[in-house]
C-alpha cells in the first residue's frame, strides 16, 4: 500500500510541476502578446504623428509658398502699372507741347 501511496504522490507533484510550467508559459505568452499589441499601437502612433506633422509642414510649405508667389505678382503688377501711368503721363506731356 505504500508502494502505491508513494507512486499516487509522485505522480501528484509531477502534475504539480508540469501545471506550473505550464503556467508560467502560459504567463509568458500573454506577457510576449501584450508587450507585442502595446509595441505594435506605440509604434503606428508614431508613424501617424510623424505623418501628420510632415503634412501639416508641406501644407505650411504650400501655403507660405503661394503667398510668395502672390505678393511677387501683385508687386510686378502695381509695378508694371507703374510704369504705363509714367509712360502715359510722358506721352500726355509731349502731345501738350
Amino acid at each position: 500500500m505504500t508502494d502505491q501511496k508513494t507512486a499516487q504522490q509522485a505522480f501528484r507533484e509531477q502534475y504539480k510541476v508540469a501545471e506550473n510550467f505550464a503556467g508560467g508559459a502560459w504567463r509568458a505568452w500573454v506577457d510576449f502578446a501584450a508587450s507585442t499589441t502595446e509595441f505594435t499601437f506605440d509604434a503606428f502612433e508614431k508613424s501617424m504623428n510623424y505623418n501628420l506633422n510632415a503634412r501639416a509642414q508641406a501644407d505650411k510649405f504650400t501655403t507660405d509658398t503661394m503667398l510668395g508667389y502672390r505678393r511677387l505678382y501683385e508687386d510686378g503688377w502695381k509695378m508694371w502699372q507703374g510704369y504705363v501711368q509714367g509712360v502715359g503721363e510722358i506721352v500726355n506731356r509731349a502731345a501738350k507741347n
